[in-house]
């Protein structure tokens, strides 16, 4: 994840009207993200080896990792409007959403699967089944996990997450500055934007830019060090969208479409320019190679301090060997020193 966005929108925004109706736009919605749907096995039985049933299998198969650009997170209650800011966004900037009940499905279907094999489940007559409570709860607490580590593993994976801010997904809290949701996955989805590894934008660039002089590249480097993680509290680390700014995003790419190999950068253009800026002037200073090896560095699964030290170690072999005038005057500046 490099970046996340508080939108604050209705179904009535005047960006789903403009060009085409709501329901078009929902439609192209659904039908984008339909053709990324998961193809999974609910036959229990594919999944059994020995007496254990294979739960890594199961997550993998149910709840993939799918390519995404922007993870879309909303109360259930906002389906349609989520799905309607996702057709939006791809007929727009041909950028490709996630939102995962229309992908994965839902988890109460393999919770229902995963009860009838596995918790003793009798017949009841008219009234439908019993199962054994034990067995239920256990059931529930592996088929959430898998639910819940997979959206985790697809917050990190995304360029952006837009958390699609409603009544029906938050609410102020006792008139403070705090928010509030009723929501446990919407509440989960929140935390994880706050604590997963916050990614420099190279990591989801490829430019192919004009050569440029190696002053930039110092600035650019060290600006993406500061910047690559940050953890913050409540929903303050989001930057906020409002319908005027998606109005603005959509003038600017359609009208300089030609100036942009990536259709998210004309948003950043408002948010954060100069993360645009610097991270060209790398792709435009660095070879293939190096540019690897800092996507490599930065691709752990965890960057903790050790290896935030080791990415800025790599940063600093690279500037020693494009820049060595300036490790030259920093080693005289040093013996002068002593």
């Amino acid at each position: 994840m490099y970046t996340g966005f508080d939108l604050q929108l209705d179904k009535n925004a005047c960006i789903f009207w403009w060009s085409r109706s709501y329901e078009e736009l929902l439609m192209i919605g659904e039908k984008h993200l339909s053709d990324q749907s998961a193809k999974y096995e609910r036959d229990l039985e594919k999944y059994v080896t020995g007496k254990e049933i294979d739960g890594t299998k199961i997550q993998n198969e149910w709840f993939p990792q799918i390519e995404a650009d922007i993870f879309i997170s909303h109360s259930h209650a906002d389906e349609k409007l989520a799905c309607v800011l996702a057709g939006w966004l791809y007929i727009n900037f041909g950028l490709k959403c996630f939102i995962d009940s229309n992908v994965w499905g839902y988890a109460g279907e393999l919770l229902d699967n995963m009860n009838a094999d596995l918790s003793d489940r009798k017949s009841y007559g008219e009234n439908g089944y019993l199962y054994d409570y034990q067995s239920c709860n256990e059931v529930s607490q592996h088929a959430n996990a898998m639910l819940s580590i997979a959206l985790q593993k697809m917050i990190d994976k995304v360029e952006a997450v837009i958390l699609l801010n409603t009544d029906n997904s938050i609410q102020v809290y006792n008139d403070s500055q705090m928010n509030k949701t009723y929501s446990p996955w919407i509440y989960s989805e929140i935390i994880c934007t706050q604590i997963v590894r916050k990614k420099p934008l190279f990591m989801y660039r490829n430019y192919i830019s004009k050569r440029c002089s190696f002053d930039t590249l110092y600035e650019s480097t060290q600006f993406i060090m500061h910047n690559a993680i940050s953890y913050t509290v409540s929903l303050n680390h989001l930057k906020p969208l409002k319908e005027n700014d998606l109005s603005k995003w959509e003038d600017e790419y359609s009208n300089n479409r030609q100036h942009y190999e990536y259709a998210l950068d004309a948003l950043y253009k408002f948010i954060c320019p100069d993360e645009v800026i610097n991270t060209k002037n790398m792709f435009a200073v660095l070879k293939e190679d190096e540019l690897g090896t800092l996507k490599h560095a930065y691709s752990a699964k965890d960057m903790d301090m050790k290896e935030r030290e080791n990415a800025e170690n790599v940063l600093s072999k690279i500037i020693r060997r494009c820049m060595p005038c300036c490790v030259d005057c920093d080693n005289r500046g040093r013996m002068f020193k002593g």
